[in-house]
C-alpha cells in the first residue's frame, strides 16, 4: 500500500509539474498580447505554428547533420549550415511575434517558406512531392495568417513560379538533381513528410478552432442582442405605460378644471347669495343693536350663511385640486353632499331637483377626493340628461348597505332622456359622448368607472330606458369595523330643489 501510495503521489506531482510547465510555455511563447480580437487570433495562430514547427525543424536538422556526417561527399540533401540558419530564423520569428510584430513575422515566415520551397523545386525539380505539399502549406498559411485576398496573391505567385521553373528545366537552363527518383527509400523521407503532415494538421486544427470560437462568440453576441432587445422592449413598454398614466392624469386634471369652469357660474352665484345674506344681516345688526332678540336672530343667520360659504369654498377647492393623498376613512354622506352643493345652481337652472335618501351612514376606506369626483361626474351627467327633457327633472341619490352590510351601495337615478340601446355598451369608453361639444368631451364616465374599479375595487352598472331615465348603481366593499347603520327606516336626508 505504501508503494502504491508513493507511486500515486509521484504521478500526481509529475502531472502538476507538467501542467505548470505547459502553462508556463503557453504564457511565454503562445498567449497573444494584441489588443483587438482579430489581431489576437492571428497572433495566436502564428505563435502556435512557430512553436509546432521549431521542434520539428530542430529534429530534422539533427537528422540532416547525422546524414551529412555519415555520407560526407555523397550527401545530396540540404546543407546543414543552411538548414540550421533556417531554424535560427524561425526562432527569431517567434521572438519577433512575441514583441508585437506578429504581422511582420507572418510575412517573413511566408516569404522564408516560399524561398525554401522554391530552392527545393529548382534543386530537385518541381515534381518532388515535398515541393507540392510545401506550396500547399504556404497557400493555407497565407490565407489564415494574412487574408483570403493575400492567399489568392500567393497562389498566383506560386503558379507563375512553377511555370517558370518548368520552362527553365525544359530548356535545360537549370539542371535539377533527380537522383532521388532512383535512390532507395531511407528513414529521412518519412520524417520529412511527417513534418509537413504535422504542420498541415496544426494549421487545420487552428483554422477549425478559430472558426468554432468565432461561431461561439457570434452565438453569444446574438444571445446578448436578443436579451438587449427584450430588455429594450420591456423598458419601452414600461416607459410608454408611464407616459400614458401621466397623460391620463393630466387629461383628468384638465377635465376637472373644465367641468369646474362649466359649473362655476352657479357656484359663484350661490356664494354671492350667501355673501349678500351676511352683509345684510350685519348691516341690520349695526343699525338696530337695541333689539337684542332680533340681533341674535340676525347673527344666527349670518353664522349659517358664513358656514355655507365656507362649505362652498371647500367644495370649489376639492374640485380644482389634484390630490393624491393616501387612502383614509371618510364619510360617504359628506362626499355626496359636497358634490350636490357643487351642482345646486346647475340643477336649479336645468329645473332639476336633487333628492338625497340616506338609509345608512357609511364609512369607506379610500381616497375621498376620487370618490367625490366619481359622484360629481354621475350627477353632472344626470342633470344634463334631465335638462334635455321638457318635464320636471328629478334625481334620486340613494345610500344604503347591502349583502349583509359588507358593501356600500350608491344609486343615482334620474328621469331624463335615457340612453339609446345601441350606445349603452360604449358609454364608459374614453372620449365617447352623446352630448354636444359644450356639455362634455366623453371623459367623465370613463374616469368614474376607473375610480370605482381600480381605487375602490368595486363595480358600477347602468340600466336605462330611452325617454324614461337612467339608473347607475355603484357597489363598494366596506370594512365591518367602520360601518355605521342609522336607526329607523329610510328617511330623506337632504332634498334640494
Amino acid at each position: 500500500m505504501n508503494t502504491r501510495h508513493r507511486l500515486s503521489h509521484s504521478f500526481l506531482s509529475f502531472k502538476a509539474l507538467f501542467d505548470r510547465g505547459i502553462h508556463f510555455m503557453y504564457r511565454r511563447c503562445i498567449a497573444p498580447r494584441s489588443d483587438t480580437e482579430d489581431e489576437k487570433r492571428h497572433e495566436f495562430i502564428l505563435n502556435t505554428i512557430l512553436c509546432g514547427i521549431i521542434p520539428l525543424l530542430i529534429i530534422l536538422d539533427t537528422f540532416i547533420a547525422h546524414a551529412a556526417l555519415e555520407q560526407r561527399n555523397a550527401y545530396q540533401g540540404v546543407p546543414f549550415p543552411i538548414f540550421s540558419f533556417i531554424v535560427i530564423l524561425f526562432v527569431y520569428l517567434l521572438i519577433l511575434s512575441r514583441n508585437t510584430y506578429h504581422r511582420l513575422a507572418s510575412f517573413i515566415l511566408i516569404g522564408l517558406y516560399f524561398i525554401s520551397t522554391t530552392y527545393g523545386a529548382i534543386h530537385w525539380g518541381i515534381e518532388l512531392p515535398l515541393v507540392a505539399i510545401s506550396y500547399v502549406v504556404i497557400i493555407v498559411i497565407s490565407s489564415i495568417l494574412i487574408s483570403t485576398r493575400f492567399g489568392f496573391f500567393v497562389t498566383s505567385t506560386i503558379t507563375l513560379t512553377i511555370i517558370a521553373i518548368c520552362e527553365l528545366q525544359l530548356h535545360q537552363i537549370v539542371h535539377p538533381s533527380l537522383q532521388w527518383k532512383y535512390a532507395s527509400i531511407s528513414i529521412h523521407d518519412p520524417i520529412q513528410l511527417s513534418v509537413i503532415f504535422f504542420l498541415i494538421t496544426i494549421i487545420s486544427w487552428l483554422s477549425n478552432r478559430e472558426m468554432e470560437r468565432s461561431l461561439i462568440r457570434a452565438r453569444a453576441s446574438e444571445h446578448l442582442l436578443v436579451e438587449e432587445r427584450n430588455l429594450l422592449e420591456i423598458k419601452v413598454e414600461e416607459r410608454t405605460k408611464e407616459l400614458k398614466e401621466v397623460q391620463h392624469d393630466k387629461v383628468a386634471q384638465l377635465y376637472r378644471v373644465a367641468e369646474f369652469g362649466r359649473i362655476s357660474a352657479g357656484v359663484f352665484h350661490d356664494l354671492m347669495n350667501s355673501l349678500q345674506v351676511v352683509v345684510s344681516n350685519i348691516s341690520q345688526v349695526e343699525a338696530g343693536p337695541e333689539h337684542l332678540p332680533e340681533v341674535r336672530l340676525q347673527l344666527a343667520k349670518t353664522v349659517a350663511a358664513s358656514k355655507r360659504m365656507g362649505r362652498y369654498i371647500d367644495t370649489v377647492r376639492k374640485q380644482i385640486r389634484n390630490d393624491d393623498t393616501l387612502a383614509a376613512e371618510f364619510s360617504v354622506e359628506k362626499e355626496i353632499t359636497d358634490a350636490m352643493d357643487m351642482l345646486q345652481f346647475h340643477a336649479r337652472k336645468a329645473n332639476v331637483s336633487l333628492h338625497f335618501i340616506k338609509k345608512h351612514s357609511l364609512i369607506l376606506h379610500g381616497n375621498p377626493l376620487k370618490f367625490y369626483q366619481a359622484i360629481l361626474n354621475l350627477l353632472a351627467n344626470a342633470i344634463d340628461a334631465c335638462d334635455d327633457n321638457d318635464k320636471q327633472g328629478q334625481i334620486d341619490i340613494i345610500l344604503q348597505s347591502h349583502i349583509q352590510n359588507t358593501h356600500a351601495v350608491v344609486i343615482i337615478r334620474d328621469n331624463g332622456c335615457g340612453i339609446p340601446v345601441d350606445v349603452l355598451d360604449h358609454i364608459f369608453d374614453q372620449f365617447f359622448t352623446t352630448k354636444g361639444a359644450h356639455k362634455g368631451i366623453g371623459l367623465g364616465l370613463s374616469q368614474t368607472k376607473e375610480i370605482i374599479e381600480k381605487e375602490f375595487k368595486g363595480t358600477i352598472t347602468v340600466t336605462s330606458e330611452e325617454y324614461r331615465g337612467t339608473t347607475f348603481t355603484i357597489t363598494l366593499p366596506i370594512i365591518h369595523d367602520t360601518i355605521q347603520l342609522s336607526a329607523g327606516a329610510a328617511i330623506p336626508a337632504l332634498t334640494t330643489t
